[in-house]
């Protein structure tokens, strides 16, 4: 595996995640769930990834249902404040815009969590301070 940046404690994250968490090729994908929309998911999926994956982090769909497509952030992003920024604006808006048959999107890390909105991350921000 490459030494990513933050030496080890990414590399832990990230091992520990993917090794609990399979990609989504071994899911059992809803009927709704049809292998040309998925493929246009995964495809804005593709754009963040190398990204993602340079830090340690990555996406991937867990589940999709009722137009409501919901992402699991992985290895790094559990503990990275940027992966609020990168979902919300950018796999979120992306994801709405190119895929009209997602109407909502939900993200949660890897342990289930889920990923803040950009409010709910500022209020939080401003009470540590």
């Amino acid at each position: 595996m490459p030494v990513l940046p933050g030496g080890d404690r990414f590399e832990n994250i990230f091992t520990r995640s993917m090794s609990t968490h399979p990609p989504a090729a071994v899911l059992n994908p809803p009927a709704e769930l049809t292998p040309d929309l998925a493929d246009r998911i995964e495809a804005v999926l593709a754009q963040f990834r190398p990204t993602l994956n340079f830090d340690g982090g990555d996406v991937r769909l867990s589940d999709y249902r009722d137009g409501c497509a919901e992402l699991t952030m992985l290895g790094a992003c559990i503990e990275c404040p940027i992966s609020v920024l990168t979902m919300t604006i950018g796999v979120k808006r992306i994801l709405l815009k190119e895929v009209p048959e997602v109407r909502e999107v939900r993200a949660i890390f890897a342990d289930g969590t889920p990923v803040p909105t950009m409010q709910e991350y500022m209020r939080q921000s401003q009470g540590k301070a």
